[in-house]
């Protein structure tokens, strides 16, 4: 099962690492906004193609049929973060602008889908989330007004909540880690990537609308896209961990998240699963 994971993390990595390095190498050229459009879409692009094929192996294995669920989640995450990049690469345009935000909004909707909500967690999202949300909402009402303030505030509110989750998840398997090592790396994957998830965005942000001079345009392409596409990569890897361990993931109809159940080798969907004795 090692080895089976290590080639699938190379045909997934080595591919992806070389189109992140073409679109670097092409934005820093300044070639045109739409060769930049379909250079920075396509290491998206392939972790979409990587959990088709991924997909269609759970599918094939009834064992891991729960997995579906979750890999398909991410799946569809990845493909609304694909619109936001196409949208964005006019953030000048309000309508592209705004577009964008509504995109990725509709992605952190389904990463908090895919990681549901149980264990609930509440104490640490009203200890630590709360107060980052109230704090930043203070911070961008000095420089958004109207209809973008709001939308904005939504999308963070969005983003805490999917950082929120992760934590929670990463918490909860690392109780279990001596049972379910491979859980208790997917868990660490998804943090990861949602803490590199939430910098990039604080970094787009800051160049957007806060501190456009605090760096050049470059420098804070650098550091958006890097941490936005090893976001990206971890989510994606946390599927291939899921699958190959041999538990089930994300849930059924009806259900989310990721959670350790009283049985051996198995996390299972918990929240609101009333179909979980349903055949399929």
């Amino acid at each position: 099962m090692k080895k089976t994971l290590r080639n699938s993390l190379i045909k997934l990595v080595t591919p992806f690492i070389l189109l992140v390095v073409l679109c670097f190498q092409y934005t820093d050229a300044g070639d045109g906004y739409l060769s930049t459009a379909l250079l920075k879409l396509l290491p998206i692009l392939w972790l979409i193609l990587c959990l088709k094929v991924n997909n269609i192996n759970i599918i094939n294995n009834s064992k891991h049929y729960y997995n579906y669920y979750y890999t398909k989640r991410i799946g569809w995450a990845l493909v609304a973060s694909l619109a936001g990049d196409l949208c964005l690469v006019w953030p000048e345009n309000y309508w592209c602008l705004t577009s964008g935000i509504l995109c990725f909004s509709v992605g952190h909707l389904y990463y908090i889908w895919a990681l549901g909500f149980e264990p609930m967690g509440l104490q640490i999202f009203l200890s630590y989330f709360l107060p980052l949300i109230v704090a930043n909402a203070i911070v961008l009402s000095f420089s958004l007004k109207g209809p973008l303030l709001i939308l904005v505030l939504v999308y963070t509110l969005l983003i805490m909540t999917m950082l929120w989750r992760s934590l929670v998840l990463y918490q909860h398997n690392r109780l279990h880690r001596h049972r379910h090592q491979s859980n208790h790396l997917m868990a660490s994957c998804v943090l990861t990537g949602a803490l590199l998830f939430t910098l990039s965005d604080a970094c787009l942000s800051l160049e957007l609308f806060q501190a456009p001079d605090l760096l050049t345009p470059r420098n804070y392409r650098l550091i958006v896209l890097t941490t936005y596409y090893l976001a990206q990569l971890l989510f994606t890897v946390s599927t291939l961990l899921v699958s190959q361990s041999g538990n089930g993931g994300g849930g059924g109809s009806g259900s989310g998240g990721l959670v350790v159940s009283t049985y051996p080798n198995r996390v299972i969907p918990r929240l609101f699963n009333k179909n979980k004795n349903k055949k399929y």
